[in-house]
């Protein structure tokens, strides 16, 4: 087992001879090394299994094969998947030969020679190799498994620094799977192809990672960086990770208004995957909030959940920015990575199952304008290493995007009001063939009264059937408004809190929240909804805690929903209760909009940024930095 485990196919050393075409026959070279391959993963497989079984006795897992498994998953995908998919085998092969006559460092008479006869030469070699990138490609589910497998084994074995690094270290390599180039094979068109799948796999083993082991996370962003330059950059390639929106309970009309939003034509909008593999380690660092009762006070103090989520999203923003501010070494790559991984953030901020995109966000905003105050002339201290003009259009560029979208968010939000029933506790009284005046209240804005309209059992507004989701055919006998609905989840958790309206504890942001975090707790099926899940509930313990220092007098009943809330944690699928008192899908969406719209740090940072690039448009003093504030004004 060990030594088909070790065993390692080289792309790099396939013959290249008259006889190469016997290479892949039955009984040849080529076969006999890609079955012993595929026997070697089976058997990791099985050997990880075991692993992983609870109830093992840890004596009982050989530590070598663990190694030699690790050894084959990291070979295997850097050495023959990713070559083999992306069809860059030839350039190895050529690479090699070399290497071996002594030109790793060619001279520049060399590279010409290299380069005129390069299309004859890997013509030929490209064509055998195909043979060879299809039976590659086969073990592609293989390869997956395994991930899989490893990543269990990191969850639920301890492992020493040098494994956790090299499973890290080998899984990042899986992003530079070209999604874009084509198909050896075909898949079904119901699930992501199996390199897509792999590079998911990859992410969840990186985030697992970043879960179970804090000490290394600075180590694996070290890596992400010099990854980012190996990516595939072209248009197909760029972004093939498609935006999933089950994660929330209104998919279609919140694509819609996300589009919107983001001012783009496709409501199936497309993401990069390192910007996928970034937001899943920053929600992996999300812990329970705990009660610090150190200090002077009698109900102590909730320790925020998202400090080490903040910290490694400052990180990260900051080792960015550094390489994108100076003037050599790179710089020009890694600007345009900014720009896109800006533009995937702004895609996923309205989507539940990206509530880091937010955070990435605002850190990316407040250093940038950091950057932009340091070079005005009203900075206190000069910087001796000014901002270089291109990364300052860059700079400019990217908060007028920001601005752009924060303005568009609270307009949206002021046109989509959405109120909630203050007079619930007084249930209407039904009475058999009475007739009431039909009074027409739809979110479409559209008067008509000509279309399949359904009345609210307790207002007694009316909507149009097409616009809340009910079928002609299907008509409840029972239907409340979204108002309605959100005032009878007030009224249950008034009672169940025993406080009073007035109190202003259950107010329209509670209630705003409780429901958006009941509905997303419920959306079973999306194993990302965990970390996002308790990402939402920490976000909400931190706004009660915040709230709760300035109603000194309603501290304890404060400290009881948060105790509340944290009893829940460990439990994050319906968390919040039954899911009942759904809202249609129209206002699932506009609560959506409206917590981000009045809680998000984003966008309540809105002010603060226009009076900046205001006071940079008044210095006279900088001619490039008052031109630009001018041009960032314009896009809002």
């Amino acid at each position: 087992m060990l030594c088909i485990a070790h065993h390692k196919l080289q792309l790099t050393v396939i013959p290249y001879s008259p006889d190469r075409q016997q290479w892949l026959q039955r009984g040849g070279a080529g076969s006999t090394q890609l079955q012993v391959l595929r026997m070697g993963l089976q058997a990791a497989c099985v050997v990880l299994l075991i692993a992983v079984c609870s109830g093992v006795d840890r004596r009982a897992v050989n530590e070598d094969a663990i190694e030699a498994a690790i050894t084959l998953y990291r070979s295997h995908l850097s050495k023959h998947i990713v070559p083999a998919w992306n069809q860059t085998g030839h350039m190895l092969h050529i690479k090699s030969l070399d290497e071996k006559a002594g030109l790793a460092s060619p001279s520049k008479k060399r590279r010409l020679s290299t380069d005129e006869n390069y299309s004859s030469a890997s013509s030929g070699l490209v064509k055998d190799l195909k043979k060879v990138y299809k039976h590659i490609a086969c073990t592609v589910r293989l390869q997956l498994t395994l991930t899989e497998r490893l990543e269990l084994l990191i969850r639920k074995v301890p492992l020493d620094d040098q494994q956790i690094l090299m499973l890290t270290n080998g899984s990042l390599i899986g992003l530079e799977i070209d999604c874009g180039a084509p198909k050896l094979g075909t898949f079904a068109k119901d699930s992501p192809p199996p390199p897509q799948q792999l590079q998911l796999a990859c992410v969840n083993l990186v985030s697992s990672a970043f879960r179970t082991y804090p000490s290394h996370r600075d180590t694996i962003l070290e890596d992400v960086f010099p990854l980012m330059l190996r990516l595939p950059t072209g248009k197909k390639s760029l972004r093939a990770l498609g935006v999933n929106y089950g994660s929330a309970s209104s998919p279609t009309t919140l694509a819609a208004l996300n589009a919107t939003l983001v001012d783009v034509t496709n409501t199936q909008p497309n993401i990069q995957t390192i910007t996928y593999l970034i937001l899943s380690c920053i929600q992996a660092c999300v812990v329970r909030p705990v009660l610090d009762t150190s200090d002077d006070s009698p109900q102590g103090q909730i320790v925020s959940g998202l400090k080490a989520c903040r910290a490694v999203s400052e990180v990260f923003v900051s080792q960015l920015l550094k390489r994108c501010s100076r003037t050599k070494d790179g710089a020009l790559e890694y600007r345009p990575i900014l720009a896109n991984i800006v533009e995937d953030l702004l895609q996923l901020t309205l989507i539940p199952q990206f509530p880091a995109a937010e955070l990435v966000l605002v850190c990316i905003s407040q250093r940038l304008n950091q950057e932009l105050s340091a070079a005005s002339s009203s900075a206190k201290t000069k910087s001796h290493f000014p901002p270089e003009p291109t990364f300052l259009t860059i700079a400019f560029d990217i908060l007028g995007k920001v601005m752009a979208y924060q303005a568009r968010v609270l307009a949206t939000s002021r046109s989509k009001p959405l109120a909630i029933a203050t007079t619930i506790e007084n249930e209407p009284t039904i009475l058999q063939n009475e007739v009431h005046e039909v009074h027409l209240a739809c979110h479409c804005g559209d008067t008509r009264a000509d279309a399949l309209m359904i009345q609210c059992d307790h207002c007694r507004t009316a909507s149009h059937c097409s616009c809340v989701g009910v079928a002609p055919d299907d008509i409840p006998e029972e239907w409340f408004c979204d108002g309605c609905r959100l005032g009878r989840i007030a009224l249950r958790e008034r009672r169940q809190l025993g406080v009073e309206a007035a109190t202003g504890i259950v107010d329209e942001v509670f209630t705003y929240r409780h429901s958006f975090l009941s509905r997303l707790s419920h959306r079973i099926g999306v194993a990302e909804l965990v970390d996002a899940t308790q990402f939402h509930l920490s976000r909400w313990v931190d706004e009660i805690e915040r709230n709760s220092r300035s109603t000194i007098d309603q501290q304890a009943t404060f400290r009881q929903l948060v105790q509340e809330l944290l009893t829940r944690w460990e439990a994050p699928v319906g968390a919040l209760g039954p899911g009942t008192d759904s809202l249609t899908e129209e206002g699932s969406s506009r609560i959506t909009l409206h917590l981000l719209a009045r809680t998000s740090p984003l966008c309540l940072s809105f002010r603060h940024q226009v009076s900046l690039i205001l006071k940079l448009m008044a210095d006279e003093s900088v001619p490039m930095l008052r031109k630009l504030a001018v041009k960032t004004i314009e896009k809002v």
